[in-house]
């Protein structure tokens, strides 16, 4: 694991989660950050660039892909740094109420389990 990966985990409050469930909020960062990364990337390319990088995305060589977007938007590793930084704040900026429902999740089971 790397330090930005470690940052995130903790200001998640995941630093003392199991490493699969930190395994798989990384993951799913990942995607996200993919997802919120390829929407903007699609809108700098062309119609047909779209499709290349489509037909190329579907292909089992992401050193391809990868090629492809440095190759046609210069700007990529930076589109990448954006979302991440997005996505991470936006995390963070959400962590009181997902905390809050959270321990009212937790309140609701031991009232039920003291039933």
């Amino acid at each position: 694991m790397n330090t930005t990966q470690a940052v995130i985990l903790e200001e998640l409050g995941l630093q003392d989660a199991s490493p699969e469930l930190q395994t798989e909020a990384l993951a799913k960062m990942a995607e996200l950050i993919q997802n919120r990364s390829m929407i903007r990337v699609s809108e700098i390319l062309t119609d047909e660039q779209v499709q290349e990088l489509s037909d190329l995305a579907d292909g089992d060589d992401p050193e391809q892909v990868y090629a492809f977007l440095q190759h046609n938007v210069p700007t990529y590793n930076l589109i990448v740094q954006e979302e991440t930084r997005k996505l991470r704040n936006d995390l963070k900026d959400n962590m009181d109420a997902i905390n809050a429902k959270l321990a009212a999740t937790v309140v609701e089971v031991d009232r039920s389990q003291a039933n």
